[in-house]
C-alpha cells in the first residue's frame, strides 16, 4: 500500500517519523530559571553592502481558502483582501507560487464566460507580481478527466501527447520571462500523484516537449522545473535519506541529461520545526545541497541550477498547531530562523505556504497555515494577518541591502540578526527561535550517518518508549546496554539538548547592539513581534525616541524567546529655519497699512 499524504514535517527516515510526532514527555522538574549571558552584536554602519539575498525576499504562495464556490475563480487561491495587503504594505521582491489547476480548468470547458474570467484572474496576478519584479512560479498539476488512465486528477498520463497539446496553450498563454513553470506537487504522495517515478518522468517530458515547441516557435526561453516532491530525498514509491540517490530529484536529473530536456530549476517541500532542516548529513558525507549540485554537475547540467524549497512552513506534526494560530508568535519566530538556516546551506530560492488559512472549501480542507486568517462566517469578509505577516513585513523593512554579517555578529545558536539598509535607515532584525523539537530533529538529522542494525536499534528504542524516558530523566544513557558507541553518544546529545531546550522555551536573552560610525540626530523606533502579537497585530513601533550619535549608539534590550525585534535608525530631518523676525522700528508701507475707520484715523491724529 502506497502512503497516503501528511502534511508534517517529514523525519529523515520514514519510520522514525509517526514514533517521534507521538513521544512528547514532559518535562522533569521545573529547574530554577537562570538569566542567560548577554549576547553583543556589533554592525558598522559604514561597512560593506550587497544586494539583499534572494532567500531573504520575502516570498509566499498565493493559495488559502480559495473564492467562495464561483466556477470562474480559482478554488486554491487565496482571497482578494490578502493579496491587496500584501502588494500594499510587502510588494513582490521574491518568488510567488500559483497553482494551476488542469483538472478544474478542464471542468469549463463547456462555460466559455467562466474560462475566461478564469484566465484573466491568473493573467491579472500574473502581470501584477511580474511588473513588481518578482517571479512567478505556476505549478501545473491535476491530470484532466479523460487525459489519465483511471477518472482520477492524480491520474498518470494515459495520453502523454494529448497533455502535451494541453499544456503548450497555457504555457503560451501564461508565458513571460519571470513566469516559471512547475511540473507538480507532491507527486511522491498519494493524495496529488499516484504514478510511479517513471510515470512522473513520462509526465515531465510531456510538459518539458511543449516548452521546447513554443521555445523554436515564439524565439523566446521558458523556465521549466521541478519536482516539487515532498522532501528532497523522496520518490513515489517511498524513500529515506539513507539512499537519496534513489530519489525523484535524482531520477529527473539523470533523465534530462539523457533525453536533452530543460531543467533549469529544482524544488522540493520542506515543512519542519527545525531552522537547520537542510544540514542533514548523509552517507556520503555531503549536506543535501551540495549532493545535488554534485549531481547536477556529473550529468552534466548546469551546477548553478537554482534550487528552491518551493512549500514550507512551521510544522510540528499536527494539522492544527497552536503555533499557527493561538500561539502564532513561535511560528512567526521560526520565520527569520529558517531562511537563516537556508542560506546557510546554499538554498537559492524558498517559498512559504501560504497566503491565507483553508477552510469552508469545496475540498473540506482545513489548516491553520496560512500568513491570514479569516471567519467564514456571515456575508462580509472578515479576516486579518497573523504574526507571521508582521514578520514578513519586517524582512521587507530591512531594505534591498544586507550587510555582510561575520558569524559572530550575526548570532550564534537560536538568537540571530539581520541587518540591512533602506536608503538612509539602518535596519536590524534581531530573532530568539528555540526549536521545541530541537532533541528529535537532532536524531533524524544524524539517522543518514547510522548503519542499518543501528537504525533499527533506535527505530525499536523509540516504540518501546526508551527513548521518551531518556528524555524525562527516568532512564540514564550510561545504562542502556545493546547500543554502539555512536548511538550512546547520539542519544547523550539528545537528552543534552533536550534539557536545555526546556530552559529556554520560558528564558529571556539579554542583549545588546553596538552600532559603529554613526553619527548625527536619528529617529530609533523598535518593532516587536511577541506572545501579546498572535492576530491582528498593529505594524506600527512600541518605541520611537530622538538619539544622538557621536560614533557609536547602544541599543540593550531584553528578547523572550520565540520573539522578534526589528529596530530601525533614520536620520532625524533638520529643521526649517525659522523665519527672520521684523524689526520693531520698521513701519510698514502705506499700500501695505490695513484699512482704519474714520473715527479711529481722527483719534490718532489728536495723540501728541
Amino acid at each position: 500500500m502506497r502512503r497516503s499524504f501528511i502534511p508534517v514535517y517529514i523525519l529523515a527516515a520514514a519510520a522514525l517519523t509517526a514514533s517521534l510526532f507521538f513521544c512528547r514527555p514532559s518535562s522533569a522538574q521545573e529547574e530554577k530559571k537562570e538569566t542567560p549571558a548577554r549576547i553583543e552584536f556589533s554592525l558598522d554602519v559604514s561597512g560593506q553592502t550587497s544586494p539583499r539575498p534572494k532567500i531573504f525576499a520575502p516570498s509566499i504562495d498565493l493559495s488559502g481558502r480559495g473564492g467562495g464556490f464561483d466556477p470562474s475563480r480559482p478554488q486554491s487561491a487565496a482571497g482578494d483582501e490578502p493579496f491587496r495587503r500584501w502588494s500594499e504594505e510587502i510588494g513582490f521582491p521574491g518568488y510567488y507560487r500559483l497553482q494551476f489547476d488542469l483538472w478544474e480548468t478542464a471542468q469549463l470547458k463547456d462555460n466559455s464566460e467562466a474560462l475566461e474570467k478564469q484566465t484573466a484572474y491568473y493573467r491579472g496576478i500574473i502581470d501584477k507580481i511580474c511588473s513588481s519584479g518578482g517571479t512567478v512560479i505556476m505549478t501545473f498539476f491535476g491530470t484532466p478527466a479523460g487525459m489519465g488512465k483511471v477518472l482520477d486528477k492524480r491520474s498518470q498520463l494515459l495520453d502523454p501527447q494529448e497533455f502535451r497539446k494541453l499544456v503548450k496553450k497555457y504555457i503560451r498563454e501564461f508565458r513571460n520571462d519571470k513566469v516559471w513553470f512547475e511540473v507538480w506537487s507532491a507527486p511522491d504522495l498519494d493524495d496529488f500523484f499516484l504514478g510511479s517515478t517513471q510515470d512522473y518522468l513520462l509526465l515531465y517530458r510531456s510538459v518539458a516537449e511543449a516548452v521546447k515547441e513554443v521555445e523554436n516557435e515564439d524565439k523566446v526561453q521558458i523556465y521549466l522545473g521541478g519536482p516539487g516532491t515532498s522532501w528532497w530525498y523522496q520518490n513515489p514509491e517511498g524513500n529515506t535519506v539513507a539512499a537519496p540517490e534513489k530519489s525523484l530529484i535524482y531520477e529527473l536529473i539523470r533523465y534530462c541529461s539523457r533525453y536533452g530536456l530543460p531543467l533549469d530549476f529544482i524544488t522540493w517541500h520542506a515543512y519542519s520545526t527545525d531552522p537547520f532542516a537542510e544540514q542533514y548529513n548523509t552517507a556520503y558525507n555531503k549536506l543535501p545541497v551540495e549532493l545535488i549540485r554534485e549531481w547536477l554537475s556529473y550529468f552534466n547540467l548546469s551546477k548553478d541550477t537554482p534550487l528552491i524549497i518551493d512549500e514550507w512552513n512551521y510544522d510540528n506534526g499536527l494539522n492544527l498547531p497552536q503555533e499557527r494560530s493561538e500561539r502564532g508568535n513561535i511560528a512567526a519566530s521560526y520565520i527569520p530562523a529558517r531562511l537563516k538556516g537556508m542560506q546557510t546551506c546554499g538554498v537559492d530560492g524558498q517559498i512559504y505556504y501560504c497566503l491565507e488559512d483553508f477552510h469552508s472549501n469545496k475540498k473540506h480542507v482545513t489548516r491553520n497555515i496560512g500568513a491570514f486568517w479569516f471567519d467564514s462566517r456571515g456575508n462580509q469578509y472578515k479576516g486579518g494577518p497573523k504574526a507571521a505577516y508582521s514578520v514578513f513585513r519586517m524582512l521587507q523593512s530591512l531594505g534591498d541591502n544586507f550587510y555582510q554579517l561575520s558569524p559572530s555578529a550575526a548570532g550564534k545558536g537560536d538568537v540571530g540578526m539581520l541587518a540591512g539598509r533602506n536608503g538612509q535607515r539602518v535596519n536590524v532584525l534581531v530573532y530568539n527561535y528555540v526549536n521545541p523539537e530541537a532533541a528529535r530533529d537532532m536524531l533524524s538529522r544524524s539517522v543518514g550517518l547510522l548503519n542499518t542494525a543501528e537504525r533499527k536499534i533506535l527505530l525499536r528504542m523509540i516504540k518501546d518508549g526508551t527513548y521518551g524516558r531518556l528524555l524525562s530523566g527516568q532512564t540514564d544513557v550510561q545504562s542502556l546496554w545493546g547500543v554502539t558507541k555512536r548511538l550512546r553518544s547520539l542519544f547523550a546529545d539528545a537528552v543534552a539538548r533536550n534539557d536545555e531546550i526546556e530552559k529556554k522555551k520560558s528564558s529571556v536573552q539579554p542583549f545588546r547592539i553596538t552600532l559603529k560610525n554613526i553619527k548625527g540626530d536619528y529617529l530609533a523606533r523598535k518593532y516587536v513581534v511577541d506572545f501579546s502579537c498572535v492576530k491582528d497585530c498593529v505594524f506600527s513601533p512600541v518605541q520611537e525616541r530622538t538619539v544622538s550619535c557621536s560614533g557609536t549608539l547602544e541599543e540593550t534590550a531584553e528578547l523572550p524567546a520565540y520573539s522578534v525585534m526589528l529596530f530601525s535608525f533614520e536620520p532625524k530631518p533638520e529643521e526649517p529655519p525659522a523665519a527672520p523676525a521684523a524689526a520693531q522700528d520698521e513701519q510698514p508701507k502705506p499700500a501695505d497699512s490695513p484699512a482704519v475707520p474714520a473715527e479711529q484715523s481722527a483719534q490718532k491724529k489728536d495723540v501728541p
